[in-house]
């Protein structure tokens, strides 16, 4: 038998020229690089340890995949969304949903494109598991929670429904177009739930709570009272000051709120972007508290959740107030506390001290040797804040930060030159610079203001956008025309238009000069750009998918594994982890509600992509009779075990009193330890 999958049986010593004769086709041949040409050619001297890097370059592109999606296409698509008008509840579900999918859905797409629909449909099934397992177990084990009862029975009865749905598309062994788009129509449904629902307790809550501000009082006494309101935003209100508490100093307040989101480095801030924006905002926030922990070292919370206040100036902002969930530790400091005044003074304080402490180390340094590391420390070099930023930080990380770093640098480094990341904290400082020159209320703190906007780097971020508008384009270009007959003139002539609008860019980014026809081109240089970060970033995703794709293929080959236990196992895994690490910590900062409803709401969103994919392949392969599917013993195990365990998520909460505590964790936790034994045996036993 001279097929690639019989290499086994080849001597060794000619295993390599049968690589060469059989396995070179696009059937093995998926990436960019002959895994199997490389592991037998190349690295046979390695013997035993042949595959090591193998899996070394699965995990870079694992993290790759992941990078990818949470630093540079979420932001574009949350900027897209606020500029298409978006409600924020509505994005979360739908732009930025698919964003924080993306791993999963273009991974699926890739499989499906090359064949592979068992690596595909066990990849969905096997991350679905382990997100409901492992991920909500860790969660009930570090956080026991009261778990929010309408989204909670939601999201659940969803997921049941669309889990039963795959099995029968597995038991049929097709996927149909009708079933495709039954599971693009059941998400569209579930995002109308939401929405709805969404708009309903909004509008009880307001309701509540202006007639409770009315009377200057907020006890949860009363509002426990309606047992339709959500507990996750009775949480919320459970404890707030009442109206004589607080600041009515109004002027003092919008200023400070001004100043703050002129000070913002990332969207808006992560408290207010964790709810809106689903588990991409779990990974900011989860960014800006580890920056917070190195400079102030450990957080304190307070109480188990924080609290949002309500705008003492305007009740009609409590909706958002509501929807944007517990805030960031800048909140209270808009009350004009005085041990957030004083915290603050401190914190500038230490700040100054570090910020001479760091200049009077580096003219030593500098003095005592000069080489060219110390040459890309110096202030005045841009080189590093350019391409790596993170490394201007290089030494006070932790040591696991410095592996990290130094693992993704590569990355790292090309996506930021391939790929524009316009945050709307950039959108919404250009807004604030322009009101602040129109707003009379504004005149007594220009300098201020304009102090706090000196500190954005305007000559640097003309200079990165233009870098990245002539190389990101001409990537994408050399990307979708290599191996056409006239891909080598479109990609000259795509090349030079590249460079004249990179240059045009460069000419309309005014850094000093603020007017309003100046602020516009900003505005407008900002949107384009983000959705070419989009095109960018979804062509960097859809590379790594496809060579994480082929490197499973490759060991599928080299060790006679099925791709059925390869999805639910590796590749289930790999796309998994950032879930596990982000929910992981956000629950041990104390809010678990927000990480279970991601957990449970964010893989829907995912085995509904299955749908996406086949509404595109299936008109192209096969309409009449489907895209062909095997069910087999691996994903029998896996599908049983997903849905045995929603339904005993169903089962055991509400006999619990609503409560996920550390035993319901540990049990789910064996469940999917069980679970994937079985798969292993099942694989061995074959």
């Amino acid at each position: 038998n001279d097929s690639c999958s019989q290499i086994a049986n080849i001597p060794q010593d000619s295993q390599c020229q049968f690589v060469l004769d059989h396995c070179s086709g696009e059937d093995y041949f998926i990436g960019r690089i002959n895994y199997l040409s490389v592991y037998y050619c190349r690295l046979s001297w390695l013997s035993v340890f042949s595959s090591l890097p193998l899996l070394g370059a699965l995990s870079i592109f694992f993290i790759s995949l992941g990078l990818t999606a949470s630093d540079y296409l979420c932001p574009n698509l949350y900027t897209i969304s606020k500029f298409l008008k978006l409600s924020d509840n509505l994005s979360g579900l739908t732009l930025l949903a698919l964003g924080n999918g993306s791993p999963d859905v273009l991974s699926t797409f890739k499989a499906m494109s090359f064949g592979s629909g068992s690596l595909a449909i066990s990849e969905l099934m096997g991350a679905s598991l382990f997100v409901t397992t492992v991920v909500i177990g860790c969660i009930a084990i570090v956080h026991p929670l009261k778990v929010p009862r309408r989204s909670f029975v939601r999201d659940t009865i969803f997921y049941l429904m669309i889990a039963c749905l795959l099995i029968f598309t597995l038991v049929r062994q097709s996927l149909t177009l009708p079933i495709s788009i039954i599971l693009v129509s059941s998400y569209v449904l579930y995002v109308g739930a939401v929405v709805l629902d969404h708009s309903y307790l909004k509008r009880q809550i307001t309701k509540r709570l202006r007639s409770e501000r009315s009377r200057a009082n907020f006890t949860l006494q009363i509002l426990n009272d309606n047992e339709e309101i959500d507990d996750i935003y009775l949480d919320t209100f459970a404890n707030l000051p009442t109206i004589e508490e607080l600041n009515l100093d109004h002027r003092n307040m919008e200023f400070v709120e001004e100043v703050d989101t002129i000070l913002r480095v990332k969207p808006p801030t992560a408290a207010d972007s964790m709810v809106r924006t689903g588990s991409y905002g779990l990974k900011l926030l989860v960014k800006e508290l580890q920056k917070h922990s190195h400079l102030h070292g450990d957080i304190q919370l307070e109480s188990e959740r924080p609290l949002t206040a309500p705008n003492p100036v305007d009740s009609s902002s409590l909706p958002d107030d509501i929807e944007s969930g517990p805030t960031s530790s800048s909140a209270p400091g808009r009350l004009g506390s005085e041990p957030r005044h004083n915290l603050t003074t401190a914190q500038s304080w230490y700040e100054e001290t570090q910020e001479i402490d760091s200049e009077l180390h580096d003219m030593l340094r500098f003095t005592s040797t000069i080489n060219w590391w110390n040459y890309l420390r110096r202030k005045d070099s841009k080189i590093l804040e350019l391409f790596a930023p993170q490394l201007a930080s290089f030494h006070e990380e932790s040591l696991a930060n410095k592996f990290y770093y130094i693992v993704t640098i590569p990355t790292s480094t090309i996506l930021r030159i391939t790929s524009p990341v316009r945050d709307q904290s950039i959108l919404l400082m250009l807004s604030e610079i322009e009101k602040s020159q129109s707003n009379p209320l504004f005149n007594g703190e220009s300098d201020a203001i304009g102090e706090e906007i000196g500190k954005f780097d305007f000559e640097l971020d003309r200079t990165l956008i233009s870098i990245q508008t002539f190389v990101g384009l001409s990537f994408v270009n050399y990307i979708y025309l290599s191996g056409q007959s006239y891909g080598i003139l479109w990609f000259l002539l795509g090349g030079l238009f590249h460079a004249l609008l990179a240059y045009v860019v460069f000419l309309n980014y005014s850094t000093s000069n603020f007017s309003s026809s100046e602020l516009f081109k900003l505005k407008v240089i900002n949107r384009v750009a983000s959705f070419a970060g989009f095109i960018v970033s979804v062509t960097w995703i859809a590379i790594f998918a496809t060579e994480i794709i082929a490197i499973l293929k490759s060991i599928s080959i080299i060790y006679s594994l099925s791709d059925d236990i390869l999805g639910v196992t590796v590749f289930a895994l790999g796309n998994s982890i950032g879930d596990l690490i982000s929910n992981f910590t956000i629950a041990k900062m104390g809010m678990p509600a927000m990480a279970l409803g991601a957990c449970l709401g964010g893989p829907l969103l995912s085995l509904c992509s299955l749908g996406m994919s086949g509404l595109i392949i299936i008109p192209y392969e096969n309409p009449s009779s489907g895209f062909p599917l095997v069910f087999s013993r691996t994903l029998a195990i896996t599908s049983t075990a997903l849905v045995a365990n929603i339904i005993f998520l169903l089962f055991i909460i509400p006999r619990n009193g609503w409560m996920l505590d550390k035993r319901t964790g540990y049990i789910l936790l064996g469940n999917w330890f069980v679970a994937t034994i079985l798969c292993i045996i099942s694989e061995t036993f074959k």
